[in-house]
C-alpha cells in the first residue's frame, strides 16, 4: 500500500518527503507518493533549479529497495529505462537516456530523475525518487527545468494523464521491488538501445576538478560510464560528473 499526498503548489516534492522521513522512526517508514501541480523551489543534480507548472508531471516516491547501499549504482539507469519504456509506446518521438539521469527527445531534455538515499541498513535502502516530465507544448523554464516537451502523442483520444501517471508509478515500484546488484548487467543491451550517446562519440566530461575531452565507451556492467582519454579508460559512477557531446561546443 502506497500513501498518497497531493498539492496544488509545493516547494519540492523530494523536500516534502525528506521532511516526512525526518519526522518518523525508521521502523515506521512506508511507501509514499507525493505530487504537485506547481513546484516552486525544486532542485536537481548539482543544485540546479527544477521548476514545474501544471503542464508537467512532477512527483516523488518514497520506496524501499532490497539491496545494500553499495549496490545502488545501476538503479538510476534502471529507473530511467522504466520511465522510457513506459512512455515510448505513447509518443512518436524517439526517447533517450543521457547518463546518469536525464531523459531526452531529439529536441532536447524533457525529463529527469533525482534519487536521494534517506535511510539504509545492511540489506535495504529507503530512497526518494523525484521525477519531472514536461508534457507541455509551450513551457519555457530556467535552470535545470524541462524545456523540451514530448508533444507528439500517438493518439490524443487514448492519452490520459492520470492513467499514464499511475502506470509510471507502478513501473517504478516494480523496478525497485525487483532490483538487485545484477539487474543493470542483465539490461545492458536495452540501455544501449536508448543511450543518448553513441559509442566512440567525442564528449566533454565535467567534474569537480574541471573538464576534459574524451571518447564515449559505453557503460560498465554496474552502470559506470567509461571514457577513453589518452589511450586510457576512465570510469565514473555519477554524482557530480556530467557528460556532454563535444559538438555542442564546437
Amino acid at each position: 500500500m502506497v500513501e498518497f499526498t497531493g498539492f496544488e503548489e509545493l516547494k519540492s516534492t523530494n523536500g516534502y518527503l525528506k521532511n516526512k522521513v525526518k519526522s518518523l522512526d525508521n521502523s515506521c517508514l512506508k511507501p509514499h507518493f507525493c505530487i504537485t501541480n506547481h513546484q516552486t523551489a525544486g532542485y536537481g543534480q548539482r543544485n540546479k533549479n527544477w521548476l514545474s507548472n501544471s503542464e508537467c508531471l512532477t512527483f516523488s516516491v518514497l520506496l524501499k529497495v532490497p539491496v545494500n547501499l553499495v549496490d545502488l549504482d545501476g538503479l538510476p539507469l534502471i529507473l530511467g529505462l522504466t520511465l522510457i519504456e513506459g512512455l515510448s509506446d505513447r509518443f512518436e518521438q524517439d526517447l533517450f537516456i543521457k547518463w546518469p539521469n536525464d531523459l531526452y527527445t531529439t529536441k532536447g531534455k524533457f525529463g529527469g530523475l533525482l534519487i536521494e538515499v534517506v535511510s539504509y541498513k545492511p540489506n535495504y535502502c529507503w530512497l526518494i525518487i523525484g521525477v519531472g516530465l514536461n508534457l507541455s507544448n509551450n513551457l519555457e523554464l530556467s535552470g535545470d527545468s524541462l524545456a523540451a516537451p514530448i508533444d507528439f502523442l500517438k493518439s490524443e483520444v487514448e492519452f490520459n494523464l492520470e492513467i499514464l501517471l499511475v502506470k509510471l508509478v507502478e513501473r517504478l515500484i516494480n523496478s525497485c521491488d525487483n532490483y538487485s546488484k545484477n539487474t543493470f548487467s542483465q539490461m545492458h543491451a536495452l540501455y544501449t538501445k536508448y543511450d543518448f550517446f553513441k559509442l566512440d562519440q567525442d564528449v566533454i566530461v565535467y567534474d569537480n576538478q574541471g573538464f576534459f575531452k574524451g571518447k564515449y565507451k559505453g557503460l560498465s556492467a554496474t552502470g559506470a560510464v567509461r571514457i577513453l582519454q589518452e589511450n586510457k579508460i576512465i570510469t565514473f559512477r555519477s554524482g557530480s560528473v556530467s557528460i556532454r557531446p563535444l559538438e555542442y561546443y564546437g
